[in-house]
């Protein structure tokens, strides 16, 4: 096996051929690393912003971008990669905690917060008996 590799390095063709072939492989992994951990988590805050951005137009943009990392920062503790996060159709008990608590730190205006943390249980059922009636309307 050594004597075919020093064969093939001691071959300009060959040499070229293992050197772009291992930059390919060093080029993939880059860029496969890039988007996990950079570009997609970016373009789902940048998305989950636009969202909210359209919904709440009497919030700051400095308000809408710290609940986009706030609920992110979440998910990802709990899902790891965006590529797992669940839609809000398929947000578990937690994750409902989670946007909610998220919402009324960043988006609920001050004079509001006390009243929604201390009816958080409450609140979060009431939303989802509403959600049940529009999925069956």
């Amino acid at each position: 096996m050594s004597s075919n590799f020093k064969l093939i390095m001691s071959n300009k063709k060959g040499r070229r051929v293992i050197i772009f072939s291992v930059i390919g492989c060093l080029l993939a992994f880059s860029y496969t690393t890039i988007d996990i951990y950079y570009l997609q988590p970016k373009r789902w805050i940048k998305e989950t912003y636009e969202i909210m951005r359209e919904k709440n137009k009497n919030v700051s943009d400095e308000n809408i971008s710290n609940f986009c990392e706030c609920i992110y920062n979440k998910f990802n503790s709990s899902y790891g990669n965006v590529s797992k996060f669940p839609t809000k159709e398929l947000y578990t008990k937690e994750d409902d905690s989670n946007y909610f608590d998220c919402m009324v730190e960043y988006i609920v205006e001050d004079t509001l917060k006390s009243f929604f943390k201390e009816n958080k249980d409450l609140i979060l059922e009431q939303m989802k008996k509403n959600e049940v009636k529009k999925v069956n309307e």
